[in-house]
């Protein structure tokens, strides 16, 4: 007789943030970044998670480079911007309660904002984000 398997792990809920679901952390991972933007452009549009006390991380992405996306990423573009693309990383913000994400989700998914915020798909070590962050 098997004890505590309730239901298989197949069921669970997307990750997106609608109107109504439940922020369960205080992580949350930033996504739908523009295109082409990089990690300086890309703090810029983060002063609303500030405000709400949320701590971004940068966290390199350990998949490789996205597709077409050959070459080093330490270069100067084309048009002489630092080629340091978004895209090359996993956001997360780390917020100091569950409701604080909850709040901020609420807030920055239902306006007209340049990036969405969804659970993360991974469980975080708070540890290691909140110590990253201190230094």
């Amino acid at each position: 007789m098997e004890t505590g398997v309730r239901d298989k792990v197949s069921n669970l809920p997307p990750t997106d943030l609608g109107t109504t679901d439940v922020v369960l952390g205080r992580v949350l991972e930033v996504t739908d970044l523009p295109e082409g933007i990089t990690r300086t452009e890309a703090d810029k549009l983060f002063t609303q998670l500030a405000m709400s006390g949320a701590k971004i991380q940068w966290l390199k992405d350990t998949r490789g480079l996205p597709a077409g996306g050959g070459g080093n990423s330490s270069g100067t573009a084309e048009n002489g911007r630092h080629a340091d693309l978004a895209a090359l990383y996993t956001i997360v913000a780390v917020f100091p309660s569950p409701l604080a994400a909850q709040n901020a989700s609420l807030r920055l998914n239902n306006s007209v904002s340049r990036f969405k915020l969804r659970m993360a798909k991974k469980n975080y070590d708070l540890r290691i984000l909140e110590r990253a962050s201190s230094q």
